[in-house]
């Protein structure tokens, strides 16, 4: 995903290129941001429903704007499998699909929290709210299932 960026803003896609240009002083830069591997664009949280946007879910699944784990999921391209966080699909892929990881995956993330992980102060794997991912305890029963039973309205499907 690309960004342009003018002085300390994210420019969004509706402002006016005349008002950027006077904002950054005629600076404008472009970056580029390694998005969600799940969502393609921007990640959006279940939990506290939030608008979507580029970095609202971190490495460790945790929602900028709400502060909780397991509105967001991180599916994995090599099987069925989901979780709550990159950090969780980076270990995942490192021990289950090693044959894909050299070739097919950044590993760089996971190397990133290996190295820092031991330092004071580092982050940690956060332990997603109460409800979410249970697929693996329901024996892979997800969707319509999961939601019945976190008290979710399921929507009507037309006939």
């Amino acid at each position: 995903d690309q960004q342009l960026i003018v002085g300390h803003r994210i420019l969004e896609d509706d402002d006016l290129s005349g008002v950027v240009e006077e904002e950054g002083g005629g600076m404008v830069f472009l970056i580029t941001v390694a998005g969600c591997p799940t969502c393609r664009g921007p990640c959006a949280c279940t939990l506290c429903g939030c608008t979507p946007q580029a970095g609202l879910i971190d490495y460790y699944g945790i929602c900028k704007e709400c502060g909780k784990c397991g509105g967001h999921i991180s599916a994995c391209p090599f099987c069925a499998q989901n979780f709550p966080s990159l950090c969780a699909l980076d270990t995942h892929v490192r021990f289950i699909h090693q044959d894909k990881e050299a070739a097919e995956w950044q590993s760089s993330r996971l190397e990133d929290h290996l190295k820092q992980r031991g330092e004071p102060g580092s982050r940690r794997a956060a332990i997603p709210v109460h409800g979410t991912f249970m697929e693996a305890r329901r024996g892979g029963l997800g969707g319509e299932y999961d939601a019945v039973h976190r008290g979710l309205e399921v929507p009507a499907v037309a006939a």
